[in-house]
């Protein structure tokens, strides 16, 4: 006998088909980390073609100026160098890249055009106008810091070697240091790009370490450089001040291109995202006012949150700001924004509830499609609910089916996911549930948060919620800490006021005063039987 009633075959094959929709997902889940660990030949043939292509850039630059068969095989051996290290790279580090042939060209394609680019201004005569430090800023917006430095030590060998047969490999060796050390500076200081003033910054910035680098090098490695003043190539610093300089009004420009492009998100964009005034934020605060303040404070929690673990901070608040974006096509319909929204509900079958409730993920889809929102802000609306259940609908259409002796199927009560990819789509999903529980409760004190937010996170674990994000036991651990001290100082408690305060000495005088002319004015009414006079006092001041 089942909780509903006997248990029919239906009743276990439903049961079974749920057990498949929990095993498909871990199923996709595993292929998807054998391939970060096995990567795709496809991918890596990708890869390799194109460091293939960078070395027939190299050769054709060189066709006039090959010094003989050995130059060749040197410059064919550094090409499959190139394209073996990325691929390494690309394995170790960034596993996304090697998930389909797409991603993979597109690492390659930046390879290719940073060594061309790097052989045209070499042909020019200003060798060190090769763009290393842009391509550092783009692989690091894109890929992220981890991969764009490994990456760097490749690109840096290609470089180096487009010059060694015009000029030896001692000009070489100098010019792979500089141009190296000047990507590497690229990626560090633009892994986080606040406003665009310090984007120009860290251009200059990246100038400055390439000339000294290459001051340096040249130093080590050239004897004539401490018996000539100035010393041979003084050129040379000056063009390699001036690629920073270059490099940081050349990526000013070419963000938004690279972001619509690649998919990839600045934090220069998320600053503007975040701004309140946008007009479908102000719209979301008149349509909907509870759904507005209610991703205020779990922007909040994400960003503490996901700043605790490591996490972007910036992309969780974002994110939370817009996660519920589809609220605004039926505002009455949720509680938070109408308090007799029960009575909508109330006139509605418990399926068709859950059916409204779940059309404000479509909605906001197709309303985040419309203003162009970026879709890593995008992929907040779907995945932070998850694959979870309306559980007040599914409990009430449980009771009436348990009434009338039939059984309902949880799964039709479930969001349609996907359930969260990233860490910062977690962090917004356990916030949203923890903000939401926290609001019911009658006397939100800190030992009753806390069980709150241990309760939330360990069901999203027990439901399989989280099974397909990064985050850890630990990272669980400090998320819990983080949401229950920014939710106790939310609501924090405050000492009772007196329903009535004793009256200071002046209003105890006025209200002697008063109570006077109360007096004096009821001994001077006249009696009733005698006719009153019309008679006019002035009004009395204080």
């Amino acid at each position: 006998m089942g909780l509903f009633g006997p248990k029919t075959d239906r009743t276990r094959a439903l049961r079974a088909s749920r057990l498949r929709k929990f095993e498909e997902p871990a199923a996709e889940l595993s292929a998807r980390r054998l391939r970060g660990v096995f990567p795709s030949l496809g991918a890596l043939a990708v890869i390799a073609s194109s460091g293939l292509l960078a070395a027939l850039v190299l050769l054709l630059g060189h066709w006039t100026a090959i010094n003989g068969l050995e130059g060749a095989v040197g410059l064919g051996g550094a090409a499959l160098l190139v394209a073996g290290l990325m691929a390494l790279a690309a394995r170790a580090f960034a596993p996304q890249v090697l998930d389909g042939a797409g991603e993979a060209a597109r690492a390659g394609g930046l390879v290719l055009a940073t060594v061309a680019l790097a052989r045209g201004v070499t042909l020019l005569g200003v060798p060190y106008l090769a763009p290393l430090p842009l391509a550092g800023a783009v692989a690091v917006t894109v890929y992220g810091p981890t991969f764009a430095l490994a990456l760097g030590f490749p690109l840096a060998l290609a470089v180096g070697f487009s010059r060694t047969l015009d000029a030896g490999y001692l000009d070489g060796i100098e010019r792979a240091f500089s141009l190296g050390m000047g990507y590497g500076v690229a990626v560090i200081l633009c892994r986080r790009i606040p406003s665009r003033p310090a984007l120009i910054r860290s251009g200059f910035a990246c100038g400055f370490v390439l000339a000294a680098s290459l001051l340096v090098a040249r130093a080590v490695l050239r004897p004539e450089f401490w018996t000539h003043l100035p010393p041979p190539g003084s050129y040379d610093v000056v063009w390699a001040l001036l690629n920073g300089a270059l490099f940081g009004f050349l990526l000013f420009e070419l963000l938004p291109v690279i972001e619509k492009l690649t998919g990839a998100i600045t934090d220069i964009r998320l600053l503007e995202l975040a701004d309140l005034n946008r007009p479908i934020l102000k719209k979301m605060n008149l349509e909907a006012p509870g759904t507005f303040h209610h991703s205020q404070v779990v922007a909040r929690l994400a960003e503490a949150s996901a700043e605790a673990i490591g996490a972007n901070g910036l992309l969780a608040r974002v994110g939370a700001y817009y996660h519920d974006l589809g609220k605004m096509a039926k505002p009455a319909y949720f509680t938070e924004n109408n308090r007799e929204s029960g009575k909508k509900h109330g006139v509605l079958r418990p399926t068709l509830s859950a059916l409204v409730i779940h059309a404000h993920v479509k909605d906001g889809i197709e309303l985040a499609h419309e203003i162009g929102l970026p879709e890593k802000i995008a992929a907040f609306i779907p995945e932070h609910h998850g694959t979870t259940a309306c559980e007040f609908f599914y409990r009430q259409a449980a009771r009436e089916a348990q009434e009338k002796g039939t059984t309902v199927d949880k799964e039709v009560f479930r969001y349609p996911g996907p359930r969260p990819r990233s860490k910062e789509t977690a962090i917004v999903h356990l916030a949203d549930s923890v903000e939401a529980v926290t609001r019911s409760l009658a006397e939100p004190t800190a030992s009753r948060i806390e069980s709150v937010v241990n309760e939330v996170v360990m069901d999203k674990l027990l439901d399989h919620q989280l099974d397909e994000c990064p985050l850890t036991l630990g990272d669980l651990k400090l998320v819990q800490e983080s949401m229950t001290r920014v939710l106790t100082g939310i609501y924090h408690g405050r000492v009772k006021y007196p329903q009535k305060l004793q009256a200071t000495a002046w209003e105890q005088r006025l209200q002697r005063l008063a109570q006077s002319h109360r007096v004096e004015g009821e001994k001077k009414k006249p009696e009733a039987s005698e006719p009153q006079k019309d008679t006019f006092e002035p009004p009395m001041t204080w």
